[in-house]
């Protein structure tokens, strides 16, 4: 339907021309879904449909039909797509389209040969290799073959090709006595370079097929290359955080160790600077009392024949250290006594030792004898090599009952018995070495004990002798100290009487001097007897 609209301009008439395609009313399948080819019954050149206002949103098509949208066929408007969209029908898939036309250009050549244009070709054979007879043998073909009947199949095309295109040259120039190429003719031309073209373009891919095949191949031998340094570098990965995992423990425990090592230092130095505390005030409190201690001898002198507070402390002091020696040396003896008993205790062992060493060498004898006699095989009574062998290493009791047993009938009464006989002999010779070495390990043991003792007793008997000096040295220090602050208490007061004031100088370096002997006698206790301490300060009273 086509409508023509005359629109008048000023001095001007312009025509357009506006056509419209009817709407179609096509019937859908049982599936709701709509063939292509009854669409293109209604509308020829129709490739598709579409709806939409905004957006086209186009029908989905799966090459025979149009399947209806997910929400279904609705009341909206739908537009058909016009192009020159391929379609593979009426063959259905590439094969048959290419056997369909290899049926065409065969009958196209069996007619050209008809007229003697190829003559090259026979009526009746055909450029091709066969049909579906031969299709069977081709699958048996190796790769090469395949190959080489395409190329022989594209060579004949180019040949049929050459041909036809010399003919159609000589007839425009204007050969007259050819006849002009058909419209069939013209139609297998063109199919034949179509053909030629597709030949050329396969030939092309396969080529192209084949490099990228080639190229595969080297990745996929680069990839196994790089898997494999993947796998090595995985496995040296796992072993570098073995080697990292320990190296965190190692540095965990030495963290652990550098802290202990840092707090035992910090005791370490909190400890030595206690001990100098404690140095400064114990030289502290030795400065205070040697400034006060003669003070406080001269005010004690004045009451010397009472006994002070201080010496009655120092004389239990005194009396403790002496009960603690009588303790020591009751220890002391007690060790003695238990030395000596010991001592005889071990004396007793050894000489049982002894008794059992020969005793035991005695048995050694005894048996070497049995064994001599016995593999001599001499015809003696069991009685007689007994008492042989025994008379010497045995008691009269081990004899009287040893006897009965070897003159009874069911007693040794061959060499089979002797042997038994030595065999029980070699069983009571371990069991006598057992015991042997039981009791030496037993003598060592007593051996160690006592060397123990004595050692104690030893040590007990230094201490006693220690704590001896000691008292004695006390007992001398707190006599000598008596004497010395007397006799500066008297000097002092006799000082003292004198009023002139040229005196009060001679005296505070008096005292000082005094001060200083004092000291240095303290120091000469250890060294001097106590006679010779008392004429020095004899002759120091005197001096002064």
């Amino acid at each position: 339907m086509a409508e023509i609209i005359e629109q008048p301009l000023a001095q001007e008439r312009k025509r357009t021309l506006r056509i419209y395609v009817q709407p179609v009313d096509v019937e859908l399948e049982d599936d709701d879904s709509l063939l292509i080819t009854a669409l293109q019954s209604a509308l020829p050149g129709a490739s598709g449909l579409y709806y939409g206002n905004e957006c086209k949103t186009v029908v989905k098509f799966d090459g025979k039909k149009l399947l209806p949208p997910a929400d279904g066929w609705k009341e909206r408007q739908y537009f058909v797509t016009l192009g020159c969209r391929s379609f593979d029908y009426p063959f259905g898939s590439y094969a048959s389209a290419s056997k369909q036309f290899e049926r065409s250009v065969n009958a196209v050549q069996r007619m050209l040969a008809r007229t003697g244009i190829y003559t090259d070709i026979h009526p009746g054979e055909s450029v091709f290799f066969k049909k579906k007879a031969s299709v069977k043998e081709d699958s048996s073909l190796t790769t090469k073959e395949h190959m080489s009947q395409i190329t022989s199949k594209s060579e004949g095309m180019k040949q049929l090709l050459t041909t036809l295109v010399q003919r159609q040259s000589s007839v425009e120039a204007g050969d007259t006595e050819q006849k002009q190429l058909t419209p069939v003719e013209q139609q297998f031309i063109e199919l034949a370079r179509i053909s030629t073209a597709k030949d050329t373009i396969i030939e092309r891919q396969r080529t192209e097929l084949n490099s990228i095949q080639k190229k595969m191949d080297q990745l996929e031998r680069s990839l196994d290359a790089a898997r494999d340094d993947l796998r090595k570098s995985g496995r040296r990965i796992d072993t570098q955080e073995e080697e990292l995992s320990i190296l965190r423990k190692l540095s965990h425990d030495q963290t652990f160790i550098c802290e202990k090592i840092n707090e035992l230092t910090r005791r370490n130095k909190e400890t030595e600077d206690l001990v100098n505390r404690q140095r400064e005030q114990i030289n502290v409190l030795i400065s205070n009392l040697n400034d006060s201690g003669i003070g406080r001898e001269a005010t004690a002198g004045k009451s010397s024949s009472e006994p002070s507070p201080n010496d009655i402390s120092r004389y239990v002091t005194t009396y403790e250290e002496g009960d603690r020696s009588r303790g020591v040396s009751t220890e002391c003896s007690e060790s003695l006594e238990m030395l000596s008993l010991l001592k005889a205790k071990n004396a007793k062992l050894e000489n049982d030792m002894i008794a059992m060493d020969e005793k035991y060498n005695q048995l050694i004898e005894g048996y070497n004898r049995l064994v001599a006699e016995t593999s001599t095989r001499e015809p003696r009574s069991p009685v007689e090599l007994v008492d042989k062998s025994f008379d010497k290493s045995f008691t009269d009791t081990e004899h009287s009952v040893l006897l009965p047993s070897m003159e009874s009938p069911y007693s040794v009464t061959g060499e089979k018995d002797w042997k038994k006989e030595a065999e029980r002999l070699k069983v009571d010779l371990t069991e006598s070495e057992k015991k042997v070495a039981e009791l030496t390990q037993l003598v060592d043991k007593l051996s160690t004990e006592a060397t123990a003792s004595e050692k104690r007793a030893m040590d007990a008997v230094a201490t006693q002798k220690e704590i001896s000096r000691s008292l004695n040295m006390a007992e001398t220090k707190i006599q000598i100290f008596h004497v010395t602050n007397f006799y500066f208490m008297l000097t002092r007061v006799n000082l003292i009487r004198v009023h002139a004031p040229a005196w009060n100088q001679l005296l505070t370096t008096v005292d000082m001097l005094l001060t200083c002997l004092s000291t240095l006698l303290i120091y000469f206790i250890s060294y001097f007897n106590f006679y010779i301490l008392i004429f020095c300060v004899f002759f120091l009273h005197s001096l002064v």
